[in-house]
């Protein structure tokens, strides 16, 4: 996209001036609660900003003192350096400490003859990963597991005090993000796990449909015999009342609910700032 391109899409952008300024404001000073700068769009990925915060909030009130994050797909690591990052600063805000783990072939991506990869829009070795770089920038913030995820999701494991509560999913393969879904059958989850789906997107070479990719995999999930021993669910998350309308990511984002949970039925919701309604 040349220079006129630029300034053509920023002059038909659907957000006003205003709010685009004050967002890189807030981006840059720290000022407000972190709910506050989450609804304003103050950080640079918002959709893990908000799964990661209202994960560690449920954890709250249920009585944890630490979650885990997972990223599926790390590829150049900028996702898993974000998501630590932002698990730091949650954790000074709310209590609650944030286990973040990525898992990544580090080849790139695989090769596949499964026509619901979408394999003439993502190519094999597509996004690899400088290991040695990326580890030491981490430096500690985050585990990094690699290997076929295939092989690396179903051996692992959340600590027993610090339940699942966030997927990251970018593995834009069907195949792949099918074999990774063995993470939300773990014992050790939160009763609503925030899922957040990079692959589905709009953009019009992809040609991609319902039939396809991670959309294709979310619907066989909520198939499979198996919820109906767990009583579970993955739908599209209905949680934006007060946030900008028209974010390119809400669409993205998704909800994992275990009916079936023992703590699903617990309030997790702050109630105590609200006034009593009065009669009219």
């Amino acid at each position: 996209m040349n220079l006129l391109d630029r300034f053509l899409v920023q002059l038909a952008h659907p957000l006003p001036f205003r709010r685009r300024l004050v967002r890189k404001l807030l981006s840059q000073v720290e000022i407000g609660s972190f709910e506050t700068r989450l609804r304003v769009g103050a950080f640079p990925r918002p959709h893990y900003a908000m799964c990661l915060y209202y994960a560690a909030l449920q954890a709250k009130h249920l009585g944890y003192r630490a979650i885990s994050a997972v990223e599926l797909g790390v590829a150049g690591g900028s996702g898993l350096l974000c998501m630590s990052e932002l698990a730091r600063t949650i954790h000074k805000e709310l209590g609650v400490e944030i286990l973040v783990t990525g898992f990544d072939a580090g080849s790139g991506l695989p090769d596949s003859d499964d026509p619901r990869d979408v394999k003439y829009y993502w190519s094999a070795g597509a996004f690899p990963m400088n290991r040695q770089a990326l580890q030491s920038r981490l430096a500690g913030r985050a585990e990094l597991i690699i290997g076929d995820v295939a092989d690396t999701c179903p051996k692992w494991s959340p600590s027993a005090d610090a339940p699942l509560g966030v997927i990251a999913f970018d593995l834009d393969m069907y195949t792949s993000t099918m074999a990774t879904f063995s993470l939300l059958e773990k014992e050790r989850v939160l009763p609503r796990v925030w899922c957040y789906f990079d692959d589905i997107i709009d953009e019009p070479q992809s040609c991609l449909t319902d039939f396809l990719g991670e959309a294709a995999a979310i619907e066989d999930f909520n198939r499979m015999p198996q919820r109906q021993v767990l009583g579970d669910n993955l739908s599209r998350a209905r949680v934006f009342g007060g946030y900008p309308i028209g974010e390119s990511w809400h669409r993205k984002i998704y909800l994992y609910h275990r009916f079936t949970h023992p703590q699903y039925n617990i309030s997790t919701y702050d109630r105590s700032s609200q006034e009593q309604l009065s009669l009219v």
